[in-house]
């Protein structure tokens, strides 16, 4: 049972990492690896959060920062 458990949760995580890198492809429309604040605009969501995530205020949001 509790390796059964451990196999739920480490599915789970590794489900939950996939959706979010697919996710930053998603808006990474041009592909140059970086989500812009026009490519952010399709999101409503990622434009309030985009300065909170945007840690080195570069005005964009590289893989790393949009998965914090």
């Amino acid at each position: 049972m509790k390796t059964l458990n451990t196999l739920i949760i480490a599915m789970v995580t590794m489900a939950s990492t996939t959706a979010m890198a697919a996710s930053f492809a998603d808006f990474d429309t041009n592909k140059d690896g970086v989500i812009s604040k026009s490519e952010a605009s399709a999101s409503e969501s990622l434009m309030k959060q985009f300065n909170e995530l945007d840690a080195n205020k570069d005005g964009e949001l590289s893989e790393q920062e949009f998965n914090k």
